[in-house]
């Protein structure tokens, strides 16, 4: 008889809990999300939760082409470091270029919002997001998978940070017959 207390299945190994974001303005951003997050189910981790589609108006940039944005919830063994090369290198494969401090269309970018409750500032990687809670493109997506979900710094819900979002520019759920 298997004694189960000494076997170590890897699949129940403890996973962490990530929230990413999808975002892009350039070519067929909707068919780039959907293989996107094929790729980042497979290299990544277990996307167990995924938002709608929203369409909204650009962030912070000179262009007016609109974004598509979607919320995806992933459980990964995966560290911080580690799911941030996997998804930028993610973003190489489907065309994304990245100028150093300058927000510019893109095919697609995936930023990691929240994973679990860390909180980290380096160089390279800022956890939570450091804009998210200024953002309802990225809020409205992240309520509709995890309005509870508690922001590690400013201690307070997605729905809360949504509510008291200054944000005016228009994000809304991309329509059925253009998904």
């Amino acid at each position: 008889m298997q004694n189960f207390a000494q076997s170590k299945n890897p699949s129940m190994e403890a996973l962490n809990r990530a929230f990413i974001l999808l975002g892009g303005n350039i070519g067929d951003v909707s068919h780039t999300f959907d293989h996107a997050r094929i790729a980042i189910d497979q290299l990544a981790g277990r996307v167990v939760r995924l938002s709608d589609k929203y369409i909204s108006e650009p962030w912070g940039m000179e262009t007016t082409a609109p974004f598509l944005n979607q919320a995806l919830e992933l459980e990964t063994p995966n560290s911080p470091n580690q799911l941030l090369k996997i998804l930028l290198a993610i973003e190489v494969v489907f065309g994304r270029t990245r100028l150093r401090g300058i927000c510019e269309s893109r095919t697609l970018d995936i930023d990691i919002l929240l994973f679990n409750n860390v909180i980290i500032n380096e160089e390279y990687i800022v956890l939570p997001h450091p804009r998210m809670h200024l953002r309802k493109f990225a809020l409205l997506p992240m309520m509709q998978i995890a309005p509870n979900a508690v922001h590690p710094i400013l201690k307070k819900s997605i729905s809360a940070l949504y509510k008291e979002c200054i944000d005016t520019l228009k994000v809304e759920k991309l329509s059925e017959t253009l998904n």
